[in-house]
């Protein structure tokens, strides 16, 4: 049969039939209104504030969440958390770095092949959020959790079933008693919606036409259609909003989980380009210390080389002048090595397709290490690492993770009961109109109602183990995040007693490097009065470079002090934070799009006090 004879033919129905009919109606819709009632209340036990609670979001479901300052590599202003130290040496260290090694520096630029390029701190911090690939990679992390996230929540998703069936049967037979022929067309429809509190409710309109040649059948051809709405809920195990929505709190704790995540990678990728950088300029500091030496050298052989023309000194002392020259030769060339390597470093870290690790670029560093002398506040220092240690944050955030598991695994210990209920409104006549006011005028009724349950006989020890496991975690990360936290402790107060030492170092090495210069000067003037060969000079000029170096160390150890610094109290040093976009939902990035909304922008915080040391010539 056609659709349009389904909705267009009419049909009677005999009234004596239908005044029984409604009288039987009467009956089954008082069951009816003791039966909604009680429905409610059930729902209410459940924990709904009313009926629609049960399928509505609530804030509650959701698992709080970090405030995007909480996930910023936050600046560290030393400004801010010290006093300014009266240190006897400052107006040496305000002249760093020192004559010898900028005259060196000077002469080493005007040697550097074509292709160079300069690079200041920032530059290369910057360049480095661009192209790291390691933090590039981190940064699908927060996304993946986002998506597991939006999953989760759409666990409460309602599904509409939609089915159509056609059926046209003649079997071979001998039995006339009972029709051979039928036909069948079924179109069914429900809803279904997962509850919040449990269970699922489903709602379902069914409509059909049979036609049999069933001689004992009163009407051969009739139509039908059927409105069912049912209920399953769970009393005992599954029961209640706050388990059925701790999936989605625990999801939510991994989405900030790989947020901090992102967030330390991105502090350890600035603080690894930071000291290779500081490296690369201790290096360059070292290769110009030497170049100088060797400068020297080639003077002190001139001298000796006037001296012994003038027949002052004897013929040997060019010789031992020569001799220095060749040492200084091999340590410059160790020194360019070891430039090089640094150089490596830092091209690989930054990433930069215009200073490709294998390319020939050589980077100058141009920015200067500047030491001050300061106090810092203990105290001060501890407290901000305790604030933004994306360790202890994450380990915050597991705990509350844990909880959520524990009560998940308890619940798994109870026994599972369900109710069961289901109400259906039944219509049928010979033609669409008379099988529909039959089912509107609800004269065929019908409801069930029952519990099943599902009860291990052995204590279900499977999940009795599974809770114990999960408070037993619970614990151990307690036990773990005091023990985290008592190294954060230990790496703050290190970090600072290296910044103190560090310091003091250059003081001590610029001391030595003043000395062993006035000592170099008074061997050459020895020298030319002929008290001194060529021997003592170049030791004390061997001397001096050693000191220098020395002070190199001290600086670039200075320097590297701060970043461990930094470090241990979660942040990066400058004067501006780092921050990437908030997680866009995963149905608007496309596949193909694998930065979007998450490459981390440096926005300016409170601007850093001129302090010219671009234009220095480091």
């Amino acid at each position: 049969m056609t659709l349009l004879r389904l909705i267009l033919m009419p049909t009677r129905m005999n009234k004596r039939k239908i005044k029984r009919l409604d009288k039987r109606a009467m009956r089954q819709r008082g069951t009816l209104v003791l039966m909604t009632p009680l429905l409610a209340h059930v729902l209410l036990l459940a924990g709904c504030g009313s009926p629609l609670d049960a399928i509505r979001q609530r804030d509650d479901d959701l698992a709080p969440r970090l405030g995007l300052e909480r996930l910023a590599a936050r600046s560290l202003k030393l400004h801010d958390l010290a006093r300014p130290s009266g240190a006897a040496a400052a107006g040496r260290i305000a002249a760093l770095p020192s004559e010898a090694g900028v005259a060196g520096a000077a002469g080493t630029k005007a040697a550097m092949p074509a292709e160079v390029r300069s690079w200041t701190l920032t530059e290369a911090l910057a360049l480095s959020i661009e192209n790291n690939l390691d933090l590039r990679a981190s940064l699908f992390d927060p996304r993946i959790s986002g998506a597991r996230l939006e999953a989760e929540r759409a666990k409460f998703e309602a599904v509409f079933t939609p089915s159509a069936r056609y059926a046209y049967n003649d079997p071979a037979t001998f039995n006339t008693t009972q029709g051979s022929l039928s036909q069948i067309a079924r179109f069914d429809n429900s809803v279904s919606v997962p509850l919040r509190t449990g269970g699922r409710a489903s709602v379902g309109f069914n409509t059909g036409y049979n036609q049999t040649s069933n001689p004992f059948v009163t009407q051969g051809e009739s139509y039908d259609g059927q409105l069912t709405g049912s209920l399953s809920l769970p009393l005992l195990r599954g029961a209640g909003r706050a388990v059925n929505s701790a999936s989605i709190k625990i999801a939510g704790y991994q989405v900030d989980i790989a947020q901090l995540r992102t967030k330390l990678q991105v502090i350890g990728t600035l603080a690894s380009v930071e000291r290779a950088y500081w490296r690369l300029v201790a290096a360059r500091g070292e290769l110009d210390v030497r170049q100088r030496q060797l400068e020297l050298a080639q003077q002190q052989l001139a001298r000796a080389q006037r001296r012994v023309d003038a027949g002052d000194a004897a013929e040997i002392e060019p010789t031992r002048a020569r001799s220095g020259i060749a040492q200084r030769l091999g340590a410059i060339i160790a020194a360019e090595t070891q430039a090089s390597t640094s150089q490596r470093a830092l091209k690989r870290l930054v990433g930069a397709p215009e200073a490709a690790v294998g390319s020939m670029v050589t980077l100058l560093p141009t920015t200067a290490p500047e030491p001050t002398p300061l106090e810092l506040d203990r105290e001060r220092l501890l407290a901000l690492a305790s604030e933004n240690r994306a360790e202890l944050l994450e380990g915050e955030l597991q705990l509350l993770a844990d909880a959520l598991n524990v009560d998940l695994t308890r619940d798994a210990t109870l026994p599972a009961i369900t109710a069961q209920g289901q109400y259906t409104f039944d219509g049928i006549g010979d033609r669409v109109p008379g099988a529909a006011r039959t089912l509107t005028r609800g004269r065929f009724q019908s409801w069930n109602m029952g519990l099943s349950g599902e009860i291990p006989l052995d204590g279900n020890q499977a999940a009795q183990a599974n809770w114990r496991a999960s408070v037993l975690t619970r614990l151990q990360r307690l036990s773990t995040n005091e023990s985290r936290r008592q190294s954060v402790e230990q790496d703050v107060l290190d970090a600072i007693d290296r910044v103190n030492s560090a310091f003091q170092q250059i003081l001590a090495a610029q001391q030595s490097a003043i000395l062993a210069g006035q000592t170099l000067q008074a061997e050459q003037r020895q020298f030319d009065a002929g008290l001194r060969t060529s021997t003592d000079v170049l030791d004390a000029a061997a001397s001096l470079a050693d000191a220098q170096s020395a002070e190199v160390r001290a600086l670039s150890d200075y320097r590297l002090a701060l970043v461990d610094l930094s470090v241990a109290t979660g942040t990066v040093l400058g004067a501006a934070d780092v921050r990437w976009e908030a997680l866009p939902s995963p149905s608007a990035v496309p596949w193909d799009a694998p930065n979007s909304g998450f490459v981390p922008s440096p926005r300016t915080g409170d601007p850093a006090p001129p302090s010219g040391r671009e234009n220095l010539p480091w």
